[in-house]
Order: C-alpha cells, then sequence, then structure tokens
C-alpha cells in the first residue's frame, strides 16, 4: 500500500512538472510571438517615417535648387540647416522607438510575472522572472525600489494565488472556530469545551454586523471572494487571543502577496507613465 502511495506520489509530480513545463514553453512561446509582431509593427513604422522624410527632403532640396538656378546659391546655408534639422528629427525619432520598445518590453515582464503566480498549481519561486524584470527596467529608480521592497522570502519560496488562499483561508477558519471561546491561558479542558461549544455556534456569512468571531470571518470571506485580499487581510488582524494566533501564518501569507501585488502594481504604473511621456 506504501509502495503504491509512493509511485501515485510520483507519478503525480511527474505530470506537475510536464504541466508546468508546458505551461513555460507556451507562455515563452506567446511572449516571443507578442515581441516579433510589435518588432515588426515599428519596423514598419519606421520604415515608412523614414520614406516620407526621404521625400520631404528631396522636394526640399529641389526646391531650393529651382530657387537658386542659374548658379545663384546665395541659400546655400538654409539649406545646410534644412537637412541638419531633418538629421536631428531622425535622431529624436530613434529615441522615440526606443523608449516605446523599452516601455512595451517592460509591460510585458510585467504580465509575465503577473501570469506566472496566478497559474500556478503550488507557490514556487519567481526569481527567474523579477530578475527579467529588473533587467529589462536598467536603471529605472522606480522599478528597482520596488522590487527591493519584496520580502526575499516571497519570490524565493513563492506566493499563493487567490485561489490557495481562500483554501487556506477556509482551513484556518475551521481551526479559528473551535479556538473562539478560549482564553488566552486556557487548557486542555477549556480546548475540550471549545471545540464543542464551536460545534453549536450560528456561522454567518455576508458583510455580517459586528465584531464577534464568526462576523470576521464571514466578512473576511466574502472580501476574499471580491479579490479584496487588504480589506480580508486588516478583517482578520484585528481578531484577538488564540483566534489571532491561529490566523497568524495565514495574514504572514497575505503581507507577502500584497507586497509583492502592490510592487507590481507600481512597476505596471511606471511603465504606463513613461508611454504617456513618449506619445
Amino acid at each position: 500500500m506504501q509502495s503504491q502511495e509512493t509511485q501515485w506520489k510520483e507519478e503525480f509530480e511527474t505530470e506537475r512538472e510536464k504541466l508546468a513545463h508546458a505551461y513555460r514553453e507556451r507562455l515563452r512561446a506567446e511572449l516571443e510571438a507578442a515581441d516579433k509582431v510589435y518588432q515588426q509593427k515599428l519596423k514598419n513604422e519606421l520604415l515608412e517615417q523614414s520614406i516620407t522624410l526621404q521625400r520631404t527632403f528631396a522636394s526640399t532640396v529641389r526646391d531650393q535648387v529651382e530657387q537658386e538656378r542659374d548658379g545663384r546659391l546665395g541659400k546655400l546655408n538654409e539649406l545646410s540647416s534644412s537637412v541638419q534639422e531633418l538629421e536631428k528629427l531622425t535622431a529624436e525619432w530613434n529615441s522615440v522607438v526606443d523608449a516605446n520598445l523599452k516601455t512595451q518590453h517592460l509591460t510585458v515582464a510585467v504580465e509575465a510575472v503577473k501570469s506566472a503566480l496566478e497559474n500556478q498549481v503550488v507557490p514556487k519561486p519567481f526569481i527567474t522572472e523579477l530578475a527579467a524584470l529588473k533587467e529589462i527596467a536598467a536603471d529605472d529608480a522606480v522599478v528597482s525600489a520596488a522590487i527591493a521592497s519584496i520580502n526575499p522570502a516571497a519570490y524565493q519560496r513563492g506566493i499563493p494565488n487567490s485561489a490557495q488562499l481562500i483554501d487556506r483561508f477556509r482551513r484556518v477558519s475551521q481551526e479559528v472556530r473551535k479556538a473562539a471561546l478560549l482564553p488566552e491561558d486556557a487548557g486542555a479542558a477549556s480546548h475540550l469545551a471549545s471545540f464543542a461549544m464551536s460545534k453549536v455556534l450560528f456561522k454567518k456569512s455576508g458583510l455580517a454586523i459586528g465584531q464577534d468571531v464568526e462576523a470576521v470571518l464571514a466578512r473576511t470571506e466574502s472580501l476574499l471572494e471580491e479579490g479584496d485580499l487588504d480589506a480580508a487581510a486588516r478583517e482578520m488582524n484585528g481578531l484577538q487571543g488564540w483566534a489571532k494566533v491561529l490566523s497568524k501564518d495565514w495574514l504572514g501569507e497575505c503581507r507577502r502577496v500584497l507586497e509583492v501585488k502592490q510592487a507590481l502594481d507600481v512597476i505596471a504604473t511606471e511603465a504606463r507613465l513613461q508611454s504617456l511621456l513618449v506619445e
């Protein structure tokens, strides 16, 4: 029986690794395809701009030559200035293209990290994705500060996604209910009594009113299902006694998730601001 369980575990781990590998390959392929499409689009736009600039330049030269025909080239300096202005405009356009590419790559990298975190089967490290994001951002002080604000334990061990946090909360809430009636110095008898009383407690749901344990648990679960992790963590942080002790680890996970989410939101906002400045 033990051998069969071990075999099942090995088969499960093998299948999980296959799924994770397939997902990484698909994500990499999608990113490469998106990048190629974007690169080609920029090349086409730059080519069109170059053709337009060449035509403008040719037209300017033709007009100048016509005005100065018969050997009168008194306005040669003006023509030279036009050429220099054209070269300046071309250099500025190249800078705009480079900035657009950097912004696009930064946005894609942020979305890649978010996707990797939300679609994972179990929490796993995301050091590689974060390193790629930092490399793309280069010397951007805002992005560097946002990445530095993330607890190393988060990207070294991974963080749970929304569904995993809700599942863990429901398991924690069962233990909290059992300990809801315990004083801080409770002994074995008190634990048994509290466990028995927890069976007859009325379970609340939705945005319940009150500060009792059942109301707090109901509000927390409702907020989690709505995606408001910050408010849910604040609710659980208000518990006292054994209830707060039992929810300490879950609250720690919430803090790490919120730190990562806030850092990624800051980086995404920075990318949008850079895009607006380029435009």
